[in-house]
């Protein structure tokens, strides 16, 4: 046979990594395609927020935008990871928390436990950020009656949950953020998101990873 005609011969170990290969590029392609879910939803609703300050209160506007702009800044920044340290992820909640602060003043009140500042592992960036959003787009409040959010460290599981203050005029809930978070984790890793939802209470428990590899960074 000619050169050209010649079968090539690939080895098992060549095909497993091959289609390991293969595989590899499926999962990520599909966690970009999910990670991209993150920035319009948050940015539209902030953006919302911004124009009904502007109205209200120029100055505080300003304040408000300037604050989004370094928010906005972190996510373009931790958006090409699949995964990054607890410790960012708070540092990210809490700029978004204060941004609620301008917004609701004392009706939301987050309770962030010193277990879970000090934890050492990984989460998909922007998870926590969607809890505490979700938990403020359906749940009523004001400043005689905030709205409380826990989020503590139990085991290997960071735990995010409020009681429930029902609106007068229910949001009809998507699910798009929860369904967005718990895909992630199922290209991530085994441990599945854990969610209660009783009469009174809600919460969602979200599985720290503790290995990195080999999803810690995109190609990109």
């Amino acid at each position: 046979l000619s050169a050209e005609k010649q079968p090539i011969k690939l080895s098992w170990r060549k095909i497993e990594w091959l289609l390991m290969k293969e595989k590899e590029i499926a999962l990520q392609s599909q966690l970009n395609s999910l990670k991209l879910q993150i920035n319009p939803h948050f940015m539209f609703n902030n953006f919302n927020n911004l124009l009904e300050l502007i109205e209200e209160d120029s100055g505080l506007a300003g304040k408000f935008l300037s604050n989004l702009s370094k928010v906005y800044r972190y996510i373009i920044t931790n958006l090409d990871r699949n995964l990054i340290p607890v410790a960012d992820e708070i540092k990210f909640l809490d700029s978004y928390l204060y941004l609620m602060k301008v917004r609701h003043d004392e009706g939301v009140i987050a309770k962030v436990s010193p277990g879970v500042r000090q934890c050492k592992g990984f989460l998909p960036p922007a998870v926590l950020q969607l809890l505490v959003e979700n938990a403020i787009k359906h749940n009523s409040f004001s400043s005689e009656h905030p709205l409380v959010i826990d989020i503590k460290l139990s085991d290997d599981y960071i735990t995010v949950s409020n009681l429930k203050s029902p609106l007068m005029s229910p949001i009809e809930s998507t699910g798009l953020g929860l369904k967005n978070i718990t895909e992630r984790y199922a290209l991530l890793c085994d441990k599945k998101v854990k969610i209660e939802n009783a009469e009174n209470f809600y919460s969602v428990s979200l599985p720290i990873i503790k290995n990195t590899i080999p999803y810690e960074h995109t190609d990109s």
